[in-house]
């Protein structure tokens, strides 16, 4: 089940695909992309990529780790990582420095935070404000950065970045003094575990 962030984003997501494709000058790219990833080539590599996924959650749900709460988790994985990764696994010339950046970058200290922050999430409502809000000044942020005569304008978007991310922290630890049990539990872990064994399993196959 999708959380309320989770829904903003993919409501968001398939907008800015819509938009795309309305506008004339950027659909024939679009058109390409849909056609580049609807591919015989790709839909079989994705195939058989997708049913390897599929045994390797059964395999962690016969070990008592999977469980259906982690299927949005594992949808996820599959679609904006798993996937992805078989390019990445492909390119890489050495398997064990490959495998190193994969267990660090899944370990910093940034994906824990991002972790948290996404336990916590707010309704609905807001989360459509705080998308809105924050995709504007991203935006009003990227195109000030062009021309160094907008230089202040840019670093007022940055303070409201800035302001933003220590709301949502600010929210995110007094939602812990209060309700702790929603951070730590064993949930949780398997939540923070399953894309790095997910990871591993895939990897091993390619």
């Amino acid at each position: 089940m999708l959380n309320n962030r989770e829904i903003v984003i993919v409501f968001f997501t398939l907008l800015i695909v819509i938009i795309l494709l309305l506008l004339r000058n950027s659909r024939p790219l679009v058109i390409r992309v849909i056609k580049a990833v609807f591919s015989i080539k790709l839909i079989t590599v994705f195939t058989l990529a997708i049913c390897y996924i599929i045994l390797s959650i059964i395999l962690l749900s016969h070990l008592g780790f999977w469980n259906k709460d982690l299927f949005t988790a594992s949808a996820i994985w599959c679609f904006f990582s798993g996937l992805p990764l078989i390019t990445k696994i492909l390119k890489s010339e050495d398997i064990v420095k490959f495998f190193k950046s994969i267990i660090l970058e899944h370990f910093r200290i940034l994906a824990f935070v991002e972790f948290i922050i996404g336990v916590y999430t707010f309704s609905l409502g807001y989360e459509l404000l705080l998308a809105i809000f924050g995709s504007t000044v991203l935006t009003i942020k990227l195109f000030s950065e062009k021309d160094p005569k907008y230089i202040k304008v840019t670093k007022l978007m940055n303070r409201l970045l800035i302001t933003l991310g220590i709301i949502l922290i600010t929210s995110v630890l007094k939602k812990i003094y209060t309700d702790s049990t929603t951070l730590f539990n064993i949930q949780n872990l398997k939540q923070i575990l399953l894309p790095l064994i997910l990871t591993i399993l895939f990897s091993c196959k390619w």
